[in-house]
């Protein structure tokens, strides 16, 4: 986990151990917006999209914001993101159209 203390932001880092030592294979991370409300990134590496990477990381995150009290997370990602917008359906966030930008969907989680 990283974290900064100053700003509440709160990042995860999946690792592959290989021979030339440790690579980078996904991140995952959340910064406030508001005192409840966090705006959260991922980024998997393509080689590791069908490895449950992003889920891992995504549930971590998930289960650290429900801890510490976050109540919504709110990310966009692009329309032709199908596997996003399908894994983030499955783990109950609302996927829903940004009426200004109908190239890019908003992910909603309300946190319990």
């Amino acid at each position: 986990m990283i974290a900064d203390a100053d700003d509440g932001s709160v990042g995860f880092v999946a690792l592959e151990n290989t021979s030339a030592g440790d690579r980078v294979i996904g991140v995952c991370a959340y910064a406030p917006q508001s005192r409840e409300s966090c705006v959260f990134s991922i980024a998997v590496a393509n080689s590791f999209r069908e490895e449950q990477v992003g889920r891992t990381l995504l549930t971590t995150l998930l289960r650290h914001a429900r801890r510490v009290g976050v109540r919504r997370l709110e990310g966009e990602i692009a329309w032709s993101n199908r596997a996003m917008q399908m894994l983030a359906f499955s783990m109950g966030f609302v996927v829903e159209t940004i009426v200004a930008d109908r190239n890019r969907r908003r992910l909603v989680l309300a946190l319990r």
